[in-house]
């Protein structure tokens, strides 16, 4: 085996970047390391990840209209082109009404501040007891956008939710200073991710 000792290696030919037509062993004990979130890049890998923890608390009681939930939101920054997103929160929430209720959640998206629109598949359902009580909603959604997405963008993720009822105080999402709270915290919170996914 032949070794080949450099601190840099630099590209010949200006943005055509370096080929290697072969595989690069990394001996035990030693790391491939990039400087940069999005440096190694490949089909169907994450790139990038930005995280949401969020104690904003919002009520839902307005019925079909729906509110949007303040600790779902989060940004993230285009790393490359084409790419698709995988959304995530998990958030908490009081709820008051021990009627039958049916209750949804929706991924809203926005690019370069041009307005939030509803991503297209991205419809769940909230968790909806039988009686007064906390209860944890778990959302994941994934944003396939088919090329309209371009490296630089930046958007904009946040989840509306609402129910087919009208009531007062359905939920409470993120509800401090509840009965029983732990002495150590006041709050709840809103906990997750947004993943770029190279494609």
């Amino acid at each position: 085996m032949s070794s080949l000792n450099v601190d840099t290696i630099n590209e010949k030919t200006t943005n055509n970047g370096v080929t290697i037509n072969s595989n690069i062993n990394i001996l035990t004990g030693n790391k491939l390391i990039a400087t940069d979130s999005g440096s190694i890049v490949a089909p169907k890998i994450p790139i990038q990840i930005n995280y949401i923890r969020s104690s904003s608390g919002v009520q839902l009681s307005t019925g079909t209209s729906g509110v949007y939930i303040p600790s779902s939101e989060v940004q993230i920054t285009a790393l490359r082109a084409n790419s698709d997103f995988i959304y995530h929160c998990a958030i908490p929430s009081e709820h008051d009404n021990t009627s039958a209720t049916n209750a949804f959640a929706q991924l809203y998206r926005q690019i370069n501040g041009g307005g939030f629109s509803y991503v297209d598949n991205c419809t769940t359902n909230l968790q909806a007891p039988g009686m007064n009580g906390t209860m944890l909603h778990s959302l994941t959604f994934m944003d396939y956008n088919y090329g309209t997405i371009n490296a630089g963008d930046v958007i904009d993720y946040k989840v509306m939710a609402s129910v087919n009822v009208a009531a007062t105080s359905l939920y409470h999402f993120n509800q401090p200073n509840l009965g029983g709270q732990p002495s150590n915290e006041s709050g709840n919170f809103s906990h997750g991710w947004v993943m770029e996914i190279a494609q």
